[in-house]
């Protein structure tokens, strides 16, 4: 709340973890819509939570940027 509604930089939901893991995910995609409209929403995911209803359900909630990183298998 302390940033203003011109706020036009990113917002990440990721710190050595997993947002999507998160059952609050939606509820903060609203949260930060509703107080920083202009900003965008970042999600980092290694993908292992990803299906296409939840990607479709984020895209409508408001995610503005998706990065699923990859990662090889030795």
């Amino acid at each position: 709340k302390e940033l203003n509604d011109g706020f036009d930089g990113i917002i990440a939901f990721h710190t050595y973890n997993d947002p999507l893991m998160d059952p609050r995910l939606f509820t903060m995609f609203s949260y930060v819509k509703d107080i920083l409209p202009n900003s965008k929403i970042l999600i980092h995911t290694n993908g292992y939570y990803m299906t296409q209803v939840l990607l479709d359900e984020m895209i409508a909630a408001g995610m503005d940027i998706l990065m699923i990183t990859g990662y090889g298998m030795s």
